[in-house]
């Protein structure tokens, strides 16, 4: 693939260089020699530096999770109220996350963000749990809600809710070398050597995948 076209490719994507990205937006890249290589926000992050793209493996970890959809906000809008044990449910991704806690940050959405405030209380009594907001929050009809740690969130570590609504997760990088300008990285990929890049198109009614040489 021809190295300028690639990087116009790479902002029209909105993609930053030099930082470290899931490139969900694409479902493969194909090499001149047949090789695929497969996005896994989960377990892989790539740069875009200069004529080749870094990849750095490892695995993710919780640093957030989903609330009971027990969960109900008070008239103010600056309390949550769950009832019953299973505050925190188990998911694929995590088994016996912890409860919030003071510090932690509160998120509404509805498929998308709709806001967030600060967790400034927390009152656990006999089948019923209590948060307490730092401010009222925006709300609509249809609303979940998640928390998570702002201490561990990263910008280009971070799958913050993005692919999975309510699922925090945090890539810790396997060990590998170190290098002074790019950090740690595990291969690269010379752009030269790319033959197409297939783009993830997807909408409610249907799925695509596009082809860019």
């Amino acid at each position: 693939m021809d190295v300028k076209k690639f990087h116009e490719f790479m902002k029209d994507l909105e993609i930053d260089e030099n930082q470290w990205s899931t490139f969900e937006e694409i479902e493969s890249i194909v090499l001149k020699s047949g090789l695929g290589i497969y996005p896994n926000w989960a377990h892989t992050r790539f740069k875009v530096a200069d004529n080749h793209i870094l990849v750095c493996h490892g695995n993710s970890k919780p640093y957030g999770a989903r609330l009971n959809l027990s969960a109900t906000l008070s008239g103010g809008k600056q309390s949550i109220m769950l009832e019953g044990n299973n505050i925190v449910p188990d998911t694929q991704y995590y088994k016996d996350f912890r409860l919030p806690k003071i510090g932690d940050h509160l998120v509404v959405s509805d498929g998308d963000i709709l806001d967030e405030a600060i967790i400034m209380d927390v009152e656990k009594s006999y089948n019923m749990f209590r948060i307490e907001l730092s401010k009222p929050l925006q709300t609509r009809k249809i609303m979940k809600f998640s928390f998570y740690d702002p201490q561990e969130y990263d910008k280009y570590m971070c799958s913050h809710s993005s692919n999975v609504e309510g699922i925090y997760m945090k890539l810790i990088p396997n060990k590998g070398k170190e290098d002074k300008k790019y950090g740690v990285y595990h291969e690269t990929i010379k752009i030269k050597d790319i033959e197409s890049i297939n783009l993830k198109i997807n909408t409610k009614i249907y799925n695509k995948i596009y082809k860019i040489k």
